[in-house]
């Protein structure tokens, strides 16, 4: 994906950190995540939506996921979809499905 990754060399950005704790999501978080990134953004990691505002596959403001639990910081484009997921599925569950009207 697009952008300089911080932590890790792998494409997602997160290294194993993230790869372990999507591995460690429920069937049924996966199921949500997939299908709420797809009905956001096709599922694509690096879509800019609302002129900018709107970012990655959960379409998050860039504020929302700084502050978002589990977030790595920086721009959500920055991180490949696996890292994406897991700050979604984490914010969903502190914060409910508020975020996602149309698509959560």
């Amino acid at each position: 994906s697009g952008g300089t990754s911080v932590s890790g060399s792998d494409s997602d950005g997160g290294g194993g950190k993230y790869k372990r704790l999507w591995e460690d999501t429920s069937r049924r978080h996966k199921r949500w995540a997939r299908h709420t990134a797809e009905c956001e953004s096709g599922k694509d990691p690096d879509a800019i939506g609302g002129g900018g505002k709107y970012r990655g596959a959960f379409q998050f403001m860039r504020e929302t996921w700084r502050g978002a639990p589990k977030s790595p910081g920086g721009d959500p484009i920055d991180y490949g979809f696996r890292t994406q997921a897991v700050v979604a599925v984490a914010f969903k569950k502190r914060h409910g499905t508020s975020a996602w009207p149309t698509c959560g």
